[in-house]
Protein backbone atom coordinates (compact mmCIF):
# COMPACT_ATOMS: atom_id res chain seq x y z
CA UNK A 1 0.00 0.00 0.00
CA UNK A 2 1.19 3.23 -0.61
CA UNK A 3 -0.06 6.72 0.65
CA UNK A 4 -0.93 7.83 -3.23
CA UNK A 5 -3.18 4.74 -3.63
CA UNK A 6 -4.68 5.62 0.05
CA UNK A 7 -5.50 8.87 -0.50
CA UNK A 8 -6.90 8.54 -3.79
CA UNK A 9 -9.03 5.53 -2.66
CA UNK A 10 -10.32 6.88 0.60
CA UNK A 11 -9.29 3.46 2.38
CA UNK A 12 -6.90 1.47 3.71
CA UNK A 13 -5.12 -1.12 0.65
CA UNK A 14 -6.21 -1.13 -3.11
CA UNK A 15 -8.71 -3.48 -2.43
CA UNK A 16 -11.03 -1.23 0.45
CA UNK A 17 -10.20 -3.75 3.40
CA UNK A 18 -8.96 -2.62 6.93
CA UNK A 19 -7.40 -4.27 9.65
CA UNK A 20 -10.00 -6.19 11.87
CA UNK A 21 -8.99 -4.24 15.17
CA UNK A 22 -9.33 -0.59 13.58
CA UNK A 23 -12.69 -1.87 11.91
CA UNK A 24 -13.84 -3.15 15.14
CA UNK A 25 -12.83 0.35 16.52
CA UNK A 26 -14.45 2.38 14.23
CA UNK A 27 -17.73 0.09 14.75
CA UNK A 28 -17.60 0.40 18.54
CA UNK A 29 -17.17 4.77 17.91
CA UNK A 30 -20.06 4.91 15.97
CA UNK A 31 -22.41 2.76 18.32
CA UNK A 32 -21.10 4.79 21.04
CA UNK A 33 -21.82 8.12 19.53
CA UNK A 34 -25.27 6.59 18.04
CA UNK A 35 -26.28 5.75 21.98
CA UNK A 36 -24.91 9.41 22.72
CA UNK A 37 -27.09 10.85 20.07
CA UNK A 38 -30.30 8.68 21.10
CA UNK A 39 -29.89 9.35 24.86
CA UNK A 40 -30.08 13.27 23.89
CA UNK A 41 -32.75 12.99 21.76
CA UNK A 42 -34.84 11.19 24.97
CA UNK A 43 -33.17 13.56 27.61
CA UNK A 44 -34.34 16.46 25.29
CA UNK A 45 -38.05 15.35 24.67
CA UNK A 46 -38.42 14.47 28.47
CA UNK A 47 -37.49 17.91 28.83
CA UNK A 48 -39.82 19.35 26.51
CA UNK A 49 -42.77 17.50 28.46
CA UNK A 50 -41.75 18.45 31.92
CA UNK A 51 -41.20 22.07 31.40
CA UNK A 52 -44.74 23.10 30.91
CA UNK A 53 -45.65 21.73 34.44
CA UNK A 54 -42.71 22.90 36.15
CA UNK A 55 -43.71 26.50 34.43
CA UNK A 56 -47.19 26.20 35.85
CA UNK A 57 -46.01 25.78 38.79
CA UNK A 58 -44.74 29.18 39.42
CA UNK A 59 -47.46 30.71 37.80
CA UNK A 60 -50.73 32.52 39.82
CA UNK A 61 -49.99 35.19 42.73
CA UNK A 62 -52.63 33.80 45.17
CA UNK A 63 -52.46 30.82 47.32
CA UNK A 64 -56.07 29.90 49.70
CA UNK A 65 -56.06 26.86 51.13
CA UNK A 66 -57.01 24.99 54.35
CA UNK A 67 -54.46 23.16 57.36
CA UNK A 68 -54.98 20.91 59.80
CA UNK A 69 -52.91 22.19 63.14
CA UNK A 70 -51.82 20.65 66.43
CA UNK A 71 -50.88 23.04 68.57
CA UNK A 72 -49.27 22.67 72.51
CA UNK A 73 -50.19 25.16 74.71
CA UNK A 74 -47.14 24.82 77.68
CA UNK A 75 -48.28 26.74 80.49
CA UNK A 76 -51.47 24.18 80.75
CA UNK A 77 -50.12 21.07 79.55
CA UNK A 78 -53.01 21.05 76.98
CA UNK A 79 -52.58 20.07 73.43
CA UNK A 80 -55.20 20.98 70.48
CA UNK A 81 -56.38 20.00 67.01
CA UNK A 82 -57.89 22.14 64.98
CA UNK A 83 -58.49 23.23 61.04
CA UNK A 84 -57.81 26.79 59.20
CA UNK A 85 -57.89 28.54 56.23
CA UNK A 86 -54.58 30.22 54.94
CA UNK A 87 -54.16 32.91 52.24
CA UNK A 88 -51.35 34.26 50.71
CA UNK A 89 -50.26 36.79 47.87
CA UNK A 90 -46.72 36.92 46.28
CA UNK A 91 -45.31 40.05 46.41
CA UNK A 92 -42.33 39.00 44.94
CA UNK A 93 -40.63 36.09 43.65
CA UNK A 94 -39.22 35.14 47.20
CA UNK A 95 -41.63 37.09 49.79
CA UNK A 96 -45.22 37.00 49.93
CA UNK A 97 -47.86 38.47 52.66
CA UNK A 98 -49.30 35.52 54.25
CA UNK A 99 -52.32 35.05 56.92
CA UNK A 100 -54.12 31.94 58.35
CA UNK A 101 -56.96 31.51 61.13
CA UNK A 102 -57.41 28.23 62.92
CA UNK A 103 -60.41 27.00 65.10
CA UNK A 104 -59.15 24.77 68.01
CA UNK A 105 -62.35 23.35 69.28
CA UNK A 106 -60.85 22.00 72.67
CA UNK A 107 -61.96 18.76 74.19
CA UNK A 108 -65.26 17.83 75.33
CA UNK A 109 -63.61 15.44 77.82
CA UNK A 110 -65.33 16.12 81.35
CA UNK A 111 -62.38 15.11 82.86
CA UNK A 112 -59.98 17.92 80.93
CA UNK A 113 -58.86 20.73 82.53
CA UNK A 114 -60.45 24.18 82.06
CA UNK A 115 -58.46 25.51 79.40
CA UNK A 116 -58.43 22.08 77.69
CA UNK A 117 -62.09 22.50 77.09
CA UNK A 118 -61.88 26.07 76.18
CA UNK A 119 -62.20 26.79 72.75
CA UNK A 120 -59.71 29.08 70.66
CA UNK A 121 -59.58 30.92 67.51
CA UNK A 122 -55.47 31.90 66.44
CA UNK A 123 -55.16 34.61 64.26
CA UNK A 124 -51.74 35.52 62.54
CA UNK A 125 -50.78 37.48 59.36
CA UNK A 126 -46.94 38.35 58.39
CA UNK A 127 -44.45 37.99 55.96
CA UNK A 128 -43.77 34.83 53.95
CA UNK A 129 -40.04 34.46 52.42
CA UNK A 130 -39.06 30.88 50.62
CA UNK A 131 -36.63 29.56 47.88
CA UNK A 132 -38.20 27.08 45.48
CA UNK A 133 -35.57 24.18 43.14
CA UNK A 134 -38.55 22.94 40.81
CA UNK A 135 -41.67 21.68 42.25
CA UNK A 136 -40.55 21.88 46.18
CA UNK A 137 -39.81 25.47 47.82
CA UNK A 138 -38.14 25.99 51.06
CA UNK A 139 -40.29 28.80 53.66
CA UNK A 140 -40.01 30.99 56.89
CA UNK A 141 -42.38 33.31 57.70
CA UNK A 142 -42.72 35.82 61.01
CA UNK A 143 -46.50 36.75 61.78
CA UNK A 144 -48.67 38.48 64.78
CA UNK A 145 -51.81 38.31 65.76
CA UNK A 146 -54.31 36.85 68.56
CA UNK A 147 -55.17 34.34 70.17
CA UNK A 148 -58.57 34.23 71.28
CA UNK A 149 -59.82 32.11 74.57
CA UNK A 150 -63.49 31.52 74.38
CA UNK A 151 -65.84 31.90 77.58
CA UNK A 152 -65.97 28.43 79.13
CA UNK A 153 -69.53 28.01 80.92
CA UNK A 154 -69.47 26.84 84.91
CA UNK A 155 -65.25 27.70 84.81
CA UNK A 156 -65.43 30.03 87.24
CA UNK A 157 -63.31 29.46 90.01
CA UNK A 158 -65.44 30.37 92.66
CA UNK A 159 -63.64 28.92 95.63
CA UNK A 160 -60.73 29.62 94.80
CA UNK A 161 -59.70 32.73 97.43
CA UNK A 162 -55.59 33.01 95.99
CA UNK A 163 -54.80 36.70 95.35
CA UNK A 164 -53.74 37.36 92.39
CA UNK A 165 -55.85 34.52 90.84
CA UNK A 166 -54.17 31.99 89.10
CA UNK A 167 -54.16 32.55 85.56
CA UNK A 168 -55.98 29.65 84.29
CA UNK A 169 -58.88 30.92 86.43
CA UNK A 170 -59.14 33.94 84.59
CA UNK A 171 -59.11 33.24 81.04
CA UNK A 172 -61.90 30.74 81.59
CA UNK A 173 -63.97 33.84 81.78
CA UNK A 174 -62.92 34.64 78.06
CA UNK A 175 -58.82 36.29 77.40
CA UNK A 176 -57.72 37.80 73.97
CA UNK A 177 -53.35 37.37 74.26
CA UNK A 178 -51.32 38.78 72.15
CA UNK A 179 -49.59 35.41 69.83
CA UNK A 180 -45.79 35.78 67.52
CA UNK A 181 -45.46 33.40 65.35
CA UNK A 182 -41.81 32.06 64.17
CA UNK A 183 -42.27 29.06 61.71
CA UNK A 184 -39.97 27.24 59.01
CA UNK A 185 -41.29 24.44 56.67
CA UNK A 186 -41.64 23.12 52.83
CA UNK A 187 -44.09 23.03 50.41
CA UNK A 188 -44.14 20.92 47.11
CA UNK A 189 -46.42 21.08 43.83
CA UNK A 190 -48.51 17.85 43.61
CA UNK A 191 -49.90 19.21 41.05
CA UNK A 192 -49.64 22.36 38.42
CA UNK A 193 -51.65 24.28 40.62
CA UNK A 194 -51.49 22.21 44.32
CA UNK A 195 -49.29 22.57 46.97
CA UNK A 196 -48.69 20.41 50.05
CA UNK A 197 -47.60 21.64 52.76
CA UNK A 198 -46.02 20.96 56.51
CA UNK A 199 -43.95 23.42 58.65
CA UNK A 200 -43.47 23.49 62.30
CA UNK A 201 -42.75 26.62 64.92
CA UNK A 202 -42.75 28.79 68.19
CA UNK A 203 -46.18 30.41 68.65
CA UNK A 204 -45.83 32.96 71.70
CA UNK A 205 -48.42 34.09 73.37
CA UNK A 206 -48.40 36.85 75.49
CA UNK A 207 -50.79 36.95 78.65
CA UNK A 208 -50.75 40.73 80.53
CA UNK A 209 -52.38 40.15 83.23
CA UNK A 210 -51.20 39.95 86.81
CA UNK A 211 -51.70 36.36 88.08
CA UNK A 212 -49.98 32.95 89.29
CA UNK A 213 -48.78 31.27 86.81
CA UNK A 214 -49.58 27.07 86.66
CA UNK A 215 -46.50 26.06 88.51
CA UNK A 216 -47.63 28.36 91.56
CA UNK A 217 -45.20 31.66 90.62
CA UNK A 218 -46.67 35.06 90.62
CA UNK A 219 -46.51 37.29 87.46
CA UNK A 220 -47.29 40.91 86.50
CA UNK A 221 -47.38 39.04 82.82
CA UNK A 222 -45.09 36.80 80.60
CA UNK A 223 -44.47 35.02 77.26
CA UNK A 224 -45.29 31.52 77.22
CA UNK A 225 -43.81 29.15 73.99
CA UNK A 226 -45.65 26.94 72.30
CA UNK A 227 -45.29 24.37 69.60
CA UNK A 228 -47.38 24.64 66.79
CA UNK A 229 -47.07 22.18 63.46
CA UNK A 230 -49.32 22.58 60.29
CA UNK A 231 -50.03 20.74 57.20
CA UNK A 232 -52.64 21.29 54.49
CA UNK A 233 -53.11 21.98 50.73
CA UNK A 234 -53.48 25.14 48.88
CA UNK A 235 -55.03 25.79 45.35
CA UNK A 236 -53.30 28.42 43.20
CA UNK A 237 -54.68 31.41 41.18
Amino acid sequence: MTWGSWGSRGSWGSSGSCSSGACRAAAVGRTARRRVRGFGFVVAVLMAWTMPAFAQVSEGNVDLGGHVAVVRLSEFDVTDTGVGIDATWRATPIVSLDGALTWLPGSDDSRSSRVGRQQRVLGLAGIRSGVRRGRVELFGRARGGFLRFSALEGGVCVAVTTVPLPIECQITTGYTAFATDFSGGIAVAVAPRIRWHVEAGDLMVRYGQEAHRSNGEPTNGFTSHNLQVNAGLTWRF
